[in-house]
């Protein structure tokens, strides 16, 4: 089966001059590679594979160091062409990171939690790094002849419509489940070498792509739960929150995402964690940043936008309701210990 990506070029800016790798159908695998990167920033590797079923994954791994904290870096950028359209999915495992698409004209930004889904017809992008944690990034590429292939025509349209992808050229930033991405984060971390890890990858692959298929699906169309699966979604649901960066999506999109009622789904999350969902997440994540504060150098403008604020003041705002005094009193008072 033929893979949709015709060439890629990976333009590294952190060397001196810049590295260009070169991807095409006489690179059967590209090995795990080094990422040419300033030892005062860190250090990371890159693996690209083509599968034999007509997808390609990519994965990427970077560590930054603790001078790094809180500061975004721009490592590299990439463009290629495409055979045919092709549904490009991105899934962070840590960290967050922001996507710049000339293709599609937009920027996007995006964390563990959440999935940046994109259906172009060229690849012309440039990521930027929160440098504040490592950063663990997982790509599959799928030519719309081969999504099709899989799940059919009818069942390919479904996923495209529920995706917001209405054509090419479009993309949109989801939150999909941990439990449901695990299986593209695991598809090139596991112990085998040689064919058997190409077959491991495929097997991992096609699984992700039916439980997303079934997933969005049924989405605007709420099943029935029972109480035991209702349990077991809530702690999902939490699960899933506490690890997000950024912005937290609004309710309805919760409930469209999570394939359940707003009103049972933010009743059952009070029942059983004492506090109605952005109640919660914004007391726990006040608490983190009163953390952070005590114990780094990071901006207020970094941890206001790491948390979903718009401006820093409305984060400074909250800061002092809940705690009595501003981040900025916090912070002297610990660089005059």
């Amino acid at each position: 089966m033929e893979n949709s990506l015709e060439f890629a070029t990976i333009n590294w800016l952190t060397a001196t001059p810049s590295i260009k790798f070169h991807l095409n159908d006489d690179c059967p695998q590209y090995a795990r590679s080094a990422i040419p990167m300033d030892e005062k920033i860190g250090h990371g590797w890159l693996e690209i594979t083509p599968l034999a079923i007509g997808m390609y994954l990519t994965h990427v791994h970077y560590h930054f160091t603790d001078q790094m904290y809180g500061q975004t870096v721009v490592l590299h950028s990439m463009q290629g062409e495409l055979k045919e359209p092709t549904l490009i999915i991105t899934s962070p495992k840590i960290g967050r990171v922001g996507h710049k698409d000339y293709c599609v004209g937009g920027v996007y930004a995006f964390g563990a939690g959440q999935t940046l889904f994109k259906l172009v017809d060229r690849i012309d992008h440039q990521p930027t790094f929160d440098a504040s944690s490592e950063i663990e990034v997982t790509i599959l590429g799928v030519g719309m002849s081969v999504l099709r292939d899989f799940l059919g025509n009818e069942l390919s349209g479904v996923l495209l419509e529920k995706l917001r992808l209405p054509h090419c050229r479009t993309a949109a930033v989801h939150l999909v489940p941990t439990a449901l991405s695990k299986h593209l984060h695991m598809a090139l971390q596991n112990q085998f070498t040689g064919t058997m890890r190409i077959l491991f990858a495929q097997a991992k692959v096609l699984e992700y792509i039916c439980e997303l298929a079934r997933y969005v699906a049924q989405i605007d169309n709420y099943p029935e739960y029972g109480a035991e699966e209702r349990a077991n979604l809530i702690t999902q649901l939490h699960d899933d929150l506490v690890s997000l960066v950024g912005k937290v999506p609004t309710l309805e999109v919760l409930a469209r995402n999570y394939a359940i009622s707003a009103r049972i789904l933010n009743d059952e999350f009070k029942q059983k964690y004492g506090s109605s969902i952005f109640n919660y997440i914004t007391e726990l994540r006040l608490t983190q940043a009163h953390d952070v504060l005590r114990r780094s150098k990071t901006p207020m403008k970094t941890i206001a936008n790491n948390l979903g604020y718009s401006h820093v003041n409305h984060f400074i705002n909250a800061f002092r309701k809940k705690f009595g005094y501003s981040p900025g009193t916090l912070r002297r008072k610990q660089e005059g210990k």
